[in-house]
């Protein structure tokens, strides 16, 4: 089955009306042209920007450095990403 975008609106918008939340899981293609780095790209800031935690991270990947991370800088560091974003075009 294919589907177009109208289709997607259509079921976001039935789920609201129902009070049924859902989300929108979408691929990385979509991040990285709204400006949201790779994994890579998240181990480099990290690398970058707290250096300590990048240290403690058992391996270099992308999940073992967000877990090295304190919490409050893990939330900043991605509420800063997502809010920078240009929205749709």
């Amino acid at each position: 089955m294919d589907r177009k975008l109208d289709d997607v609106v259509d079921c976001l918008k039935t789920g609201q009306r129902y009070g049924r939340p859902c989300s929108l899981l979408i691929g990385a293609g979509c991040s990285v042209t709204a400006g949201v780095p790779t994994a890579a790209g998240f181990v480099e800031l990290i690398k970058d920007h707290y250096p300590s935690a990048y240290d403690r991270a058992a391996e270099k990947t992308y999940p073992a450095c967000m877990a090295a991370l304190d919490k409050g800088p893990r939330r900043d560091r991605t509420r800063s990403l997502s809010t920078r974003s240009p929205g749709p075009r």
